[in-house]
């Protein structure tokens, strides 16, 4: 037993800094997420603190017992609240889905995650449509942020997985119709798929697909509302600009809206240095 009570767990032999010290209180919750009904809920609310504290939050999450079990029973418990959420749900939403981003963040789980495809449970949380309802779009995010997670360092066989997966569809359709910060997230995720040789091979291997995404991408140009959605967007058509076909660019070329043309948005957001790709 370690100094003070403290629990030890190894790690994986790339971490060459050894055992880590962890909190009795979060070894303790996280057994607490094995028994259903309040006591996970509680166990769930408590957690969050250590979600962003603690680096093997979610190696431990993935190698304890039963625990991807209970957020897996968890999450599909919550199906039906997604049409009415209230304060209550929503946080138990939200609070189960940073378990699993938890897991997606860490480097040494995120690929035996990836191939679980656990990551689909989020997709009932970014299919469904309820207006105008910010409970659904705190969720939204916290869902959207499982798969930024797993995108957040581009891998081959981590973006594979997800195209496979039709994340694309889902991601352009959170594109379309959110607002804020959905919206930004579902551009930063696009991004991501696009900065991997397979991703923009997916997008551009048929003129559909692409046309469809490069509507979308107008779209979502002509609602900008901050900063962030706007360099993220740019960083898709450069992307775009610089890896298509010569025939791909001519119809990117086309659609493109004048916004993303514009030079004080170029400059606002750091990007005029890739206004030449967009001409």
């Amino acid at each position: 037993m370690p100094p003070h009570g403290g629990h030890m767990v190894a790690q994986q032999q790339q971490q060459p800094s050894g055992p880590v010290r962890l909190p009795d209180e979060l070894v303790m919750l996280v057994g607490e997420l094995l028994h259903p009904g309040e006591r996970r809920v509680h166990a769930l609310e408590k957690l969050i603190r250590y979600h962003n504290s603690v680096d093997v939050f979610g190696f431990l999450l993935w190698h304890t017992p039963g625990v991807m079990a209970a957020l897996v029973q968890e999450i599909t418990f919550l199906y039906p609240m997604l049409d009415s959420l209230t304060k209550e749900s929503s946080g138990r939403c939200c609070n189960t889905l940073a378990m699993l981003q938890g897991v997606a963040s860490n480097a040494d789980v995120r690929i035996p995650f990836v191939r679980s495809q656990i990551f689909m449970l989020v997709y009932p949380f970014l299919a469904i449509k309820v207006p105008n309802n910010t409970y659904m779009d705190n969720v939204r995010v916290t869902a959207l942020g499982v798969i930024g997670a797993l995108v957040r360092m581009p891998d081959p066989e981590v973006i594979e997985v997800l195209l496979q997966c039709e994340i694309f569809p889902l991601c352009l359709s959170n594109m379309d119709s959110s607002v804020a910060m959905p919206a930004a997230l579902s551009t930063l995720i696009l991004l991501r798929l696009l900065s991997v040789p397979n991703g923009m091979h997916y997008v551009t291997q048929s003129y559909e697909r692409f046309y469809f995404m490069l509507s979308v991408l107008a779209r979502v140009a002509q609602r900008i509302d901050s900063q962030r959605l706007a360099r993220y967007l740019i960083g898709c058509y450069a992307k775009l600009a610089a890896s298509v076909s010569p025939q791909a660019r001519l119809t990117l070329r086309q659609l493109i809206p004048p916004i993303m043309r514009d030079d004080s948005l170029l400059a606002f957001v750091g990007q005029d240095d890739v206004r030449a790709m967009l001409l």
